[in-house]
C-alpha cells in the first residue's frame, strides 16, 4: 500500500494520487515537483505500472536531492534526466521483480 509520504534526502515528500489526462504531448503517469516537495501518481494504475511510476518519481527526487541536474550538472538537460531515470528505474523494477530476496536483504544490511 503506497503510504502518504517519503523520505528522499533532506526532504519529507508528500505522495499523491490524482488524475492524470495524458495528451499526445505528455503520456507520463507521474510528477515529482522539488518546489511542493510532492510526488503525483496517476490513480487507477495497475499495481506494477503504479510502483514503476513511483520509483520513477522517486530516481527523479533522487537527481534533484543530488544536483545532478543542476548546471553543469551530468543531468542537465532535461531528456538526459528522462532516458536516464527511465532506464534506472524500468531495470531496478526488473530486478527487484525477479528476485523476491533482494529488497529483504538491502534493508537489513542498510539499517545496520
Amino acid at each position: 500500500m503506497l503510504k502518504r509520504k517519503i523520505k528522499v534526502g533532506y526532504d519529507d515528500l508528500e505522495i499523491k494520487k490524482i488524475e492524470f489526462h495524458p495528451s499526445k504531448d505528455n503520456d507520463s503517469f507521474g510528477e515529482f515537483k522539488s518546489a511542493a516537495s510532492t510526488i503525483e501518481i496517476a490513480k487507477g494504475m495497475q499495481p506494477r505500472q503504479e510502483a514503476n511510476t513511483f520509483l520513477h518519481e522517486i530516481l527523479h527526487a533522487c537527481v534533484y536531492q543530488s544536483g545532478l541536474n543542476s548546471e553543469g550538472g551530468a543531468l542537465y538537460k532535461n531528456e538526459d534526466e528522462e532516458v536516464t531515470v527511465n532506464a534506472l528505474a524500468n531495470s531496478f523494477s526488473q530486478v527487484v521483480r525477479d528476485n523476491q530476496w533482494f529488497l529483504p536483504y538491502l534493508q537489513k544490511g542498510l539499517s545496520g
